[in-house]
């Protein structure tokens, strides 16, 4: 049988669209391949899938700039028409930015995630600049974590987990490195810093993945 070619393809999703869940994306992404003619390859068996996946989950409710969806395919077409094809198929909200062949044998495994958070002009700035400041000179910043399915409560050092945050006018900037030991999750970062109210921030967004070369969007 011969190897299938592997396709990573980036894009970015806004408005309505970024309260879809995973599972629902992956639906969504599943149909407007096949409505395009995507040479999709399946999983073998008695209820075969379609071979894709999204290498980093996005939370719901946050929009992004750059997600990856990575999918095997029986034969390589021209991308430029591949991708006319597909973006004919998807809703408003969803844009290919590019797409492109990649080695089969490298993992997407992503290494870092930078989010934008734009914050309610009601938001007491200088107060979250000290909080920020007693954040970045503090070691350990102990986290709860409630028991969820399988994982039982534990704590986590919310410091350790974050490797850059800063506070630029209104948008707080931070970037959170991708760990399969756990990584840590942007609404504990936010509670953290007392903006966890739905009325504290407009807009959460992810804005770029650190990836292995190969899947570098440039």
């Amino acid at each position: 049988m011969a190897q299938a070619e592997k396709l990573a393809l980036w894009f970015s999703v806004e408005g309505d669209l970024k309260f879809l869940s995973h599972r629902f994306m992956m639906l969504l992404w599943h149909r407007a391949l096949v409505r395009a003619g995507t040479p999709l390859r399946y999983s073998q068996g008695f209820n075969p899938h379609p071979r894709l996946s999204l290498p980093l989950p996005r939370n719901v409710g946050i929009s992004s700039k750059q997600e990856l969806l990575v999918l095997e395919v029986q034969q390589r077409d021209p991308v430029k028409e591949l991708q006319h094809k597909i973006q004919n198929q998807l809703p408003p909200g969803m844009l290919i930015i590019t797409l492109g062949y990649v080695p089969g044998d490298i993992s997407a495994q992503p290494r870092w995630a930078a989010y934008q958070i734009t914050l309610n002009e009601q938001v007491n700035t200088e107060k979250l600049a000290r909080r920020i400041e007693s954040f970045l000179q503090s070691t350990d910043w102990p986290v709860s974590r409630p028991a969820r399915g399988r994982h039982p409560q534990r704590t986590v050092n919310l410091r350790a987990g974050i490797t850059s945050l800063e506070l630029k006018q209104d948008v707080l900037h931070c970037t959170i490195p991708v760990r399969t030991t756990g990584t840590i999750r942007i609404e504990e970062l936010l509670t953290a810093l007392e903006l966890n109210g739905p009325e504290q921030t407009l807009e959460i967004s992810r804005v770029e993945v650190g990836y292995p070369n190969d899947y570098n969007m440039n």
